[in-house]
């Protein structure tokens, strides 16, 4: 069915119902974007910490993480799957159906880690060579990994409970849990590494061993919550041991093309670094400042994307079109006006932001003219992140997966090329490619959105 006739987004409709929707909107995406920010944290606390071991150490966590964080990409590609379903039979208040989908999701994310488990205990070294690390870093990284690959269980089962949680429309918890092993890592950390508080010192392990326990934490308080009833959905042990294959290949049909999508983002991501690498040192930094203040930009668009599909999957699972596509607009208008907030600071104050990361003059100078570039593009990302998320709460995977394809190899990674190196542009022309891919995607999502055709997407 074409629903584009209902698709119109200068339609006013209730101005009651879309402050509603709007209040609502805020509520899920202020603890999300609480929640991005906790996990960012995580990261930068560990960089602070193995930073002070020195160069090789912070080579080793740096690397290590770079590859977990590929691994852990198709978890959460299939959590869309996860989310979308369960959110969907959660609107249209068939309550057993989603629990017995929290259920599989839940095994799943028990299976799936395992895979990840064999990669890494079998190619964990020749991944670590395979990026460039030194016969040192390719030691010590082994051991680091080797750390990591216990809790890789334990955080593939708490992104899937994360997930399940998110799709009733709770997003406050999942931040209270991130938060709390937030607080743990910090002072595991510092325990750890330096060998406080009569524990033993093991640098830069110390920080692997830290996240390691962290995760676990994080798994027993996510999961436990579910089975004990804590939170809004309880699952049953009989929802999680039997296997239903129906409702799992429900999650796989919407999951697998967002496993493909992350996988294929992974490698244009990499290719784009290599880009950036082959023009020097200085771009390289300069790329790496700029990433770092983007992250800070799009937060507020990754949250009201996440608040959008939450309300999407619930309100095409109640039979409210209507709702699901003022939600959408709704979270458009907001998302792309707090980021376009953020493009005017880096349009007008560079130089301010650039400072909070490096003083060099050659880095600060090739920074300002690309965040500048970024600047202009805010909107639209905002527009880009909201978008697709929420088709994909929508479960409309596969539209999303061969628009994100088509943007990063037909445009980012040979525009990059191009205009870095062949055009001489360096860093800026990188920039340039990436923002047009951006521009490109956020077009063709706002054309699917009013086409209609995600409203019709059949779990």
């Amino acid at each position: 069915m074409n629903s584009s006739a209902t698709i119109n987004p200068q339609n006013p409709g209730d101005p009651l119902e879309r402050r509603a929707i709007r209040k609502q909107l805020v509520s899920l995406a202020l603890p999300s974007i609480a929640d991005y920010l906790l996990k960012m944290m995580v990261g930068v606390v560990d960089t602070i910490f193995v930073g002070r071991l020195g160069p090789q150490a912070l080579a080793v966590s740096g690397l290590s993480w770079a590859i977990l964080f590929y691994c852990y990409m198709p978890m959460w590609g299939m959590n869309a799957g996860v989310s979308a379903v369960v959110a969907r039979y959660w609107g249209a208040g068939e309550y057993d159906k989603a629990r017995r989908a929290a259920g599989q999701a839940l095994m799943l994310n028990l299976l799936m880690p395992l895979v990840v488990t064999v990669m890494l205990v079998i190619w964990g070294k020749d991944f670590l060579r395979l990026m460039g690390a030194t016969p040192n870093v390719v030691e010590m990284g082994g051991r680091y990994l080797g750390v990591l690959v216990s809790t890789t269980i334990y955080a593939g089962m708490m992104f899937g409970a994360q997930a399940i949680l998110k799709a009733t429309g709770d997003t406050r918890s999942p931040m209270l849990i991130t938060g709390i092993i937030n607080i743990l890592n910090v002072g595991l950390d510092y325990c750890l590494i330096y060998g406080k508080f009569g524990f033993p010192a093991h640098g830069v392990i110390g920080a692997a061993e830290a996240s390691a326990i962290v995760k676990l934490l994080g798994a027993f308080l996510a999961v436990g919550g579910l089975f004990i009833g804590v939170f809004k959905i309880k699952v049953t042990p009989s929802d999680f041991a039997r296997i239903d294959w129906d409702m799992m290949k429900r999650i796989i049909r919407i999951g697998w093309p967002t496993m493909m999508e992350n996988g294929f983002f992974s490698l244009a991501s990499t290719a784009f670094t290599w880009v950036i690498t082959s023009l020097g040192t200085t771009a390289l930094a300069a790329h790496t400042v700029i990433l770092r203040a983007e992250s800070f930009s799009y937060m507020p668009g990754i949250g009201f994307s996440i608040a959008s599909g939450i309300i999407v999957g619930q309100s095409i699972g109640a039979g409210n079109r209507e709702k699901a596509r003022m939600a959408v607009w709704e979270s458009i208008k907001m998302g792309s006006l707090i980021m376009g907030s953020m493009g005017v600071v880096f349009f007008f104050v560079p130089h301010l932001v650039i400072r909070i990361f490096t003083d060099s003059p050659e880095v600060i100078a090739q920074g300002v003219e690309t965040l500048r570039i970024l600047a202009i593009i805010q909107p639209v990302q905002g527009l880009m992140f909201c978008l697709l998320g929420s088709l994909k709460g929508a479960g409309d995977t596969a539209a999303t997966m061969k628009i994100s394809m088509v943007g990063l190899w037909l445009i980012r990674v040979p525009g990059a090329y191009v205009l870095a190196v062949l055009l001489g542009l360096g860093v800026t022309g990188a920039w340039v490619a990436m923002c047009l891919d951006i521009a490109f995607k956020a077009m063709w999502l706002l054309r699917r959105y009013r086409h209609g055709g995600w409203l019709d997407v059949k779990i």
